[in-house]
């Protein structure tokens, strides 16, 4: 589930942020993605929701010098 996960969001992440990509990623097109993996083992439903939401309002970026 973390993989998958982790991958949707850096999916998301690069669609949502970067100018190039069209058509962008839809919600219902985000929960597929972590629907779609054959097994019961993900995240409700709500909490898919919450992290699209997130990403739609901010960036992830890479924070520098953080050691």
């Amino acid at each position: 589930m973390a993989y998958v996960l982790a991958y949707a969001v850096i999916m998301l992440n690069t669609d949502a942020h970067n100018p190039l990509v069209w058509p962008k990623m839809s919600k219902t097109e985000f929960l597929h993605i972590n629907l779609s993996t054959g097994d019961d083992n993900h995240m409700p439903q709500v909490s898919l929701f919450a992290v699209y939401s997130v990403n739609q309002d901010s960036e992830l970026r890479l924070v520098e010098n953080c050691f």
